[in-house]
């Protein structure tokens, strides 16, 4: 467990890092939330919930920031500040080290033959062998590839080697520099 903990905290002081130079550790660990006085109990804090899944379990994981600790850079976590500093500083700079940081990041990567609604009842009387007919669907369409849960290409089932595969054949949309562009601009309006 400490050596989770202590992984959490070196990802906390990075994701701090553009607003102060946070130097989490580890004091000590306590399970049993009544002897955790961390402030007195009418003091106001920040409580952050995470969703954490480590393996096949799964549970939630609670933060609680004193609002004493973090009111010293409470005007630094403004959208306002976020949008002004990164237009004071180098955006395809920003955007290099977005695209390192997310590069490992793993996503979901779903191929979607089509979709059906149908009743619970239906459902309950699924068998092994039934067939699902997908009105909307014909045979050699193509199937919808998502990346988490946006959709960003189109592809065909096929198989390579001995496995199951999809062939991306185009994308859903494209987008382009002038794109973003327009998007920064519209942001700088916005502020201005």
């Amino acid at each position: 467990m400490e050596g989770i903990i202590v992984k959490i905290l070196a990802n906390m002081r990075e994701a701090w890092n553009l607003v102060i130079d946070l130097r989490p550790r580890l004091g000590t660990i306590e399970t049993t939330p009544q002897f955790a006085q961390i402030v007195p109990p009418n003091d106001i804090v920040i409580l952050v919930t995470l969703e954490v899944k480590v393996g096949d379990e799964e549970g939630m994981m609670n933060f609680c920031l004193p609002y004493t600790t973090v009111e010293p850079v409470v005007s630094k976590l403004s959208t306002q500040y976020w949008f002004t500093s990164v237009r004071r500083s180098s955006t395809t700079q920003h955007m290099a080290i977005l695209k390192d940081k997310l590069s490992n990041v793993e996503v979901d990567l779903v191929a979607d033959i089509g979709s059906l609604d149908i009743t619970v009842r239906d459902v309950l009387n699924l068998n092994i062998g039934d067939v699902i007919r997908l009105p909307s669907v014909q045979v050699g369409d193509p199937f919808t590839l998502s990346v988490g849960n946006r959709k960003k290409f189109y592809c065909q089932p096929g198989v390579l080697g001995k496995k199951v595969a999809v062939q991306i054949l185009k994308k859903t949309e494209e987008f382009t520099d002038e794109d973003f562009e327009n998007l920064s601009e519209e942001g700088e309006n916005f502020y201005e």
